[in-house]
């Protein structure tokens, strides 16, 4: 009786817990590729700017050079984590930074983005990116941990051939620079999947781009959380799985599990990342590039 009604609970908190990721689902998905953000930095807005970033804040808002200092600091730490070196030049297009005074400004923005303090666009034209804009909610609690999570969906972006990083690593990676109770239901969303029946197969996970259900969502953000964990535990270099996802798209994930991690296919990988789903695990545990992020956006 008591597993039974543990299950009941789980389940209806596995309801809620759809509907409000679903909210997310457009505004927290990775960058979003060529779905224009609504509106635009609105005249008479403060701003600072360097050969990156454009900061458009609003009266009596954050001060936008703070915010710009902000921005080049962590986009360097993401990349040092990432890649091992600071990033090179700059852009063509500056990433425009917008701030949001409220919620209903934020929503006219972002289009799905109720719930979320954060979303990131980019705009692509014959496989080059030509536009960048990052829309934050400043009014939160949440906004410098967003921040940290939407560069790194910029960085993947700029590092990856035509700007489209894998869904499950772009994601992942990203929730990887959120806070502690965040990653905490995240990963509840990924063990209540693998416990219920609602998992998403992982060769289904890793190679699958269409758009999601919504009963998938939860177990997406989950999965991709706990799948990047897992393969930095595994080795602990975040250029190690930047390499493993490019070979994968040259030679598919069997081979190149085999050749980076010594995993016999994605058969293998499932059953053991199945396992270490079901260990125990402090919520304010990070791995690898969640260590250099989480202080970083703190600070």
């Amino acid at each position: 009786m008591r597993r039974a009604a543990y299950r009941s609970d789980k389940l209806a908190w596995w309801v809620r817990r759809t509907a409000l990721l679903v909210g997310l689902s457009v505004a927290m998905g990775g960058a979003q590729v060529d779905a224009e953000p609504c509106g635009c930095a609105a005249p008479g807005r403060p701003v600072a700017m360097s050969s990156r970033f454009v900061v458009y804040s609003y009266p009596n808002g954050p001060s936008p050079e703070s915010v710009l200092d902000a921005s080049e600091g962590l986009y360097k730490s993401v990349c040092r984590s990432l890649f091992g070196q600071e990033p090179a030049g700059c852009w063509e297009t500056p990433c425009q930074i917008v701030l949001h005074a409220d919620r209903a400004s934020y929503s006219r923005a972002v289009r799905g983005g109720a719930g979320s303090v954060g979303s990131t666009w980019i705009r692509m034209v014959a496989g080059r990116i030509v536009g960048r804009r990052i829309d934050l909610l400043a009014e939160s609690a949440d906004c410098p941990r967003a921040l940290a999570h939407e560069l790194t969906h910029l960085a993947l972006a700029n590092y990856w051939p035509e700007g489209r990083p894998p869904r499950w690593l772009d994601e992942g990676l990203a929730l990887l620079a959120d806070g502690p109770e965040k990653q905490r239901l995240h990963w509840q969303d990924g063990q209540v999947a693998v416990e219920y029946g609602a998992m998403i197969r992982l060769n289904t996970l890793l190679t699958d781009e269409r758009p999601l259900r919504a009963e998938q969502i939860p177990a997406f953000y989950g999965q991709s959380l706990s799948l990047v964990s897992f393969l930095l535990e595994h080795n602990g270099e975040p250029q190690q799985l930047l390499r493993f996802a490019v070979q994968a798209e040259k030679v598919g994930y069997d081979r190149a599990l085999q050749e980076c991690y010594g995993i016999a296919g994605v058969q293998a990988l499932e059953q053991a990342w199945v396992a270490y789903v079901r260990q125990p695990r402090d919520p304010g545990r990070t791995v690898g590039i969640a260590s250099s992020l989480v202080v970083a956006s703190a600070d």
